[in-house]
């Protein structure tokens, strides 16, 4: 059986979101963007920080229109006049959302800014756990979440923390580090499930890697889609030949 039935998914292909780090010059974001556009991913997400935000996202909407755009603050904000006028300015950009804009524990503040602007604040840092997660809901902190299958402790409590959203009428997505393809296959079955309505972080093997240890590679079928297995479990097998090649140390443990 297929992880994704088993966990209740659709087993469609993956929506897969292009995500952009900080970088050295304005040029070069635009550059990036265009570049990884044409390879089909169906939405943008940029870094950001105290003074790289409102011009790069200004930039990005003159040259690529009404692309689905949102940023990632990575927590570095906080809730002073001067970070709220940006977000302000921000929120009249059409973003997709604010990923988690202040500390993660400071669900409070999130929720303050989130009464101050239109756009979705999504929490990332602070959905470390369900217990966490609902307390962010309660007070209005995310109209959006971020589901980082390894950070809140693997399957049980990700399809958890996917239900309580869902019963909510919260959208998630799922996050991603970048990982090697084990790992990331593991979030494009658990992607499928039918509350994971945004596109997530998830992209092909060959965007951070020079290669990957797994059969297949994770790679998009269709532009814009990862390809879901459908083979049993994970539906892939490992390269167990790329594994001898790139291992550093071996050791073997006798009960």
């Amino acid at each position: 059986m297929p992880l994704y039935e088993l966990l209740g998914g659709s087993g469609k292909p993956v929506p897969s979101g292009l995500a952009v780090g900080i970088c050295d010059s304005i040029g070069e974001l635009l550059r990036r963007i265009e570049a990884f556009l044409a390879e089909g991913y169906v939405r943008v997400k940029i870094k950001i920080r105290p003074g790289w935000d409102v011009e790069p996202i200004s930039a990005i909407r003159r040259e690529f229109g009404d692309i689905p755009l949102m940023v990632d603050a990575n927590a570095v904000y906080r809730l002073c006049d001067e970070h709220v006028r940006v977000f302000k300015v921000l929120d009249d950009f059409g973003l997709i959302m604010f990923e988690q804009p202040f500390a993660g524990d400071a669900l409070e503040d999130l929720a303050t800014l989130q009464a101050m602007v239109a756009t979705p604040v999504c929490i990332d840092e602070s959905a470390d756990s369900i217990d966490s997660v609902a307390r962010a809901l309660s007070l209005g902190a995310a109209r959006i979440v971020n589901i980082k299958l390894q950070r809140v402790g693997g399957f049980g409590p990700a399809i958890a923390i996917h239900d309580l959203c869902r019963d909510n009428g919260i959208p998630v997505w799922c996050g991603y580090m970048p990982e090697l393809g084990v790992s990331t296959f593991g979030g494009v079955h658990m992607a499928t499930l039918p509350g994971f309505t945004l596109a997530g972080d998830l992209e092909p093997s060959l965007r951070w890697f020079t290669d990957d240890i797994t059969r297949p590679l994770v790679q998009m079928g269709s532009p814009g889609a990862i390809d879901v297995p459908h083979g049993p479990g994970l539906g892939i097998d490992l390269d167990m030949e790329k594994v001898a090649r790139y291992s550093v140390s071996r050791h073997t443990f006798v009960r």
